[in-house]
């Protein structure tokens, strides 16, 4: 990412966020301002030119300048809490926005991942498939007992090596190749050269990450797509 790039994400997200910087901004400038004013002032050599003491004048300068900055403090804190008030307010509406369709969203998560992990467990011997809704997997029992709607929408998969598991992942053409779990979209990743990069090797091993492993979290698209997406990258990667 060059640094123009980085330049207008910066300016796009000020724009984005001027009700949030504005007032910090408008209250800092306009207390430099003054207190540059009054410094100005205080110090300025005409003062001992006044016929009545210029003790007295510079006093009252120092006096208004401790006020402005009393004040400014005092408006700062103010304006911080009616922002926080405000932003605690709109995230509070931005965390419950899809509350209602998240059952219905995660009936179709845990019914997509059902299906596309029994479709590769039963169609592709040379690939292992971890997912506790099958009944070979070593956590189906307790998946069973414990998980009462579904078996979730995360998938793994390893693929029999590094370069396979790149060039799968490299030929998907509907999920994203990102970090993220539990979208609506389907997303895959290589944890191995990624949230597990720092992880020493006895760690990857006590964590299951393993260079041809692949992570799938399954979203609510047509599952039909899904399948055949990953029928036709699994036939690139081999």
């Amino acid at each position: 990412m060059n640094k123009g790039l980085y330049g207008k994400l910066a300016v796009n997200n000020i724009k984005h966020n001027r009700q949030f910087y504005l007032p910090y901004l408008l209250t800092g400038m306009l207390t430099v301002a003054f207190f540059y004013t009054m410094l100005y002032l205080n110090y300025n050599p005409g003062l001992d030119e006044l016929p009545f003491g210029a003790v007295d004048v510079k006093l009252v300068l120092r006096l208004g300048a401790v006020i402005i900055g009393f004040f400014s403090v005092i408006f700062l804190f103010y304006t911080n809490s009616f922002i926080m008030k405000r932003r605690k307010k709109e995230l509070g509406i931005y965390n419950i926005l899809g509350m209602e369709t998240l059952g219905i969203r995660m009936e179709r998560v845990c019914s997509n991942a059902m299906t596309l992990a029994k479709y590769l467990n039963d169609n592709y011997g040379n690939l292992s498939v971890n997912y506790p809704g099958l009944e070979n997997s070593e956590f189906y029992n307790i998946a069973k007992k414990e998980l009462n709607n579904g078996f979730g929408g995360i998938i793994t998969i390893r693929t029999g090596s590094k370069e396979k598991a790149f060039k799968f992942i490299n030929a998907l053409q509907i999920p994203l190749n990102v970090s993220n779990i539990g979208d609506t979209k389907t997303l895959v990743i290589h944890p191995s050269s990624t949230i597990s990069a720092h992880s020493t090797e006895g760690e990857k091993k006590i964590a299951g990450v393993y260079d041809d492993l692949v992570r799938i979290s399954v979203g609510i698209e047509d599952v039909q797509d899904l399948i055949e997406d990953f029928t036709q990258a699994l036939k690139a990667a081999n």
